[in-house]
């Protein structure tokens, strides 16, 4: 951690900000079952990065991915929705709003599951 601490472009979570955030509870009871004896963490939160951003943070990150030391767990919700979250995306011709999360939810997959994330169409471009 203090490696990525000194590019400086890192920064602390708040307790109260890390309370909020759900992705790393959803994630320990697994690393413990395959992890008994227990693994250092390094929770690293990523929001919606744009243009060079990207490139930046994975020349950052690199060096780690090579190392066989490290063992990378990589969640997404795919969305955080909600005025909460100052995103409320919603296609009434989706259907019902849960029909069109569903929905935006299984582009998002298939996008994933492409490995291209340029091939992702109008209405997942706006997923943070």
């Amino acid at each position: 951690m203090d490696e990525l601490r000194k590019t400086k472009k890192f920064k602390e979570v708040s307790k109260e900000d890390e309370e909020e955030e759900h992705s790393l509870e959803m994630q320990f009871p697994y690393l413990k079952q395959i992890f008994p004896t227990g693994v250092k963490i390094v929770p690293i939160i990523v929001g919606n990065l744009k243009g060079n951003l990207e490139v930046e943070y994975a020349n950052i990150l690199r060096p780690y991915f090579k190392s066989e030391e490290n063992f990378f767990v990589i969640s997404s919700d795919f969305c955080h929705w909600g005025d909460r979250f100052s995103y409320t995306y919603y296609n009434k011709a989706d259907g019902k709003i849960y029909e069109s999360i569903s929905k935006l939810d299984h582009e998002g997959m298939d996008v994933i599951a492409k490995q291209d994330p340029k091939s992702n169409n109008q209405s997942i471009q706006g997923i943070h």
